[in-house]
């Protein structure tokens, strides 16, 4: 959930952050995956949360194979 100390990134910052191209953030978005609020209409009108980022990498993260 979004709180107003939670900073709002862009879909170009969300991208940059995850080291990958817009159009694979807006798909993310697109499928419900990761979690966007829409300021306004249009595709330049969504905003990830910063906190909200952070917590789907979080579980999205792959745990390393064991050593063997």
């Amino acid at each position: 959930m979004h709180t107003f100390n939670d900073r709002l990134l862009t879909v170009h910052e969300a991208a940059l952050r995850l080291r990958c191209s817009p159009p694979t953030v807006y798909r993310r978005i697109a499928t419900g995956e990761l979690p966007a609020h829409r300021l306004g209409n249009g595709p330049a009108a969504l905003r990830i949360s910063e906190r909200e980022l952070a917590g789907w990498l979080e579980h999205n993260r792959t745990q390393p194979p064991e050593a063997a």
